[in-house]
C-alpha cells in the first residue's frame, strides 16, 4: 500500500456512486435533489448505463468514460441544486426561445459561462435571468466563445420546449 492511499473495506452501493460521480462533475450540493436512486445496468458488462429518481428517468452514464449526461428532469434536479452561474451557458434573451426549443447555442448569443467549464462536458443552458432552457455538450472553452464569432457552443441535446 502507498502512503495515503486506504484500504477499500465495502464497495459504495450504487446510489453513493451516482451521488459522487455527479459532484465530480457539477460540484458540491450538485447530487441534493437525487433521492431513491434507481439503476438500470448493461446486460453484457454490469456496469450503471440508465439513472432514475423516485421512477423517472433522469440520465444515462456514459460509456466511454462513466460520466453522468442528464436528460431535462435531470438537468431540473441540477440546476436546483446548484448556484449560478455554475455549470452554466448563459443566453440572451433573443436567443432563449430558439434553445428552448432544441436549436444550438452559437457564440453571438452567450451572454456569459462558468470559467470552469471545459469541451465535451455537459452544461446547463439558461437565460439572463437563470431560466433553464436546455442541456447539451459544450463544444467551446470561454477564450473561444470570446474569439470566435459565429460557431456553435453547446449542442443542444434536451430542452424545455416540445413542439
Amino acid at each position: 500500500m502507498y502512503p495515503g492511499e486506504e484500504e477499500i473495506e465495502q464497495e459504495p452501493s450504487e446510489e453513493e456512486q451516482i451521488k459522487q460521480t455527479l459532484e465530480f462533475l457539477f460540484g458540491e450540493n450538485a447530487s441534493e435533489f437525487f433521492e431513491e436512486i434507481g439503476v438500470e445496468k448493461s446486460k453484457n458488462t454490469g456496469r450503471i448505463r440508465k439513472v432514475f429518481v423516485k421512477g423517472k428517468f433522469v440520465g444515462s452514464i456514459r460509456a466511454n468514460d462513466g460520466f453522468f449526461v442528464p436528460n431535462i428532469r435531470g438537468a431540473k434536479l441540477l440546476h436546483k441544486a446548484t448556484e449560478y452561474p455554475s455549470n452554466r451557458v448563459v443566453v440572451t434573451k433573443d436567443a432563449a426561445e430558439f434553445v428552448s426549443k432544441g436549436k444550438s447555442v452559437f457564440t453571438k448569443f452567450v451572454v456569459d459561462m462558468d470559467d470552469e467549464l471545459r469541451p465535451f462536458q455537459d452544461v446547463l443552458v439558461v437565460d439572463e435571468d437563470d431560466k433553464l432552457l436546455a442541456t447539451g455538450k459544450l463544444i467551446l472553452n470561454k477564450r473561444e466563445v470570446k474569439e470566435f464569432k459565429n460557431h456553435v457552443v453547446v449542442k443542444v441535446r434536451h430542452h424545455t420546449q416540445h413542439d
